[in-house]
């Protein structure tokens, strides 16, 4: 299973967003990742795959979306007050 197919199919289905939120740690969040937008959000755990990934490819691969580093769920929790 691809991440990024299905967070494509996902919105094909259900249409488009003001905003996209993603969390994800892991190297495979990567790829649904890249597919966001300039007003999208990635909420990505420090010190793991997604942020290793974000950090050597993201520009190369086109990343558009912000990107927050997290380590405690309670980090996202206070961000998500600010959306």
């Amino acid at each position: 299973m691809c991440k990024g197919e299905e967070l494509t199919a996902f919105l094909a289905e259900h249409g488009e967003y003001d905003k996209v939120v993603y969390i994800g740690d892991g190297s495979n969040d990567f790829c649904p990742v890249v597919r966001l937008r300039e007003q999208d959000t990635v909420f990505a755990r420090t010190a793991r795959g997604l942020q290793r990934r974000i950090e050597r490819e993201g520009a190369q691969a086109g990343l558009k979306c912000k990107v927050v580093y997290w380590e405690g769920a309670w980090e996202i929790e206070e961000a998500f007050a600010t959306l």
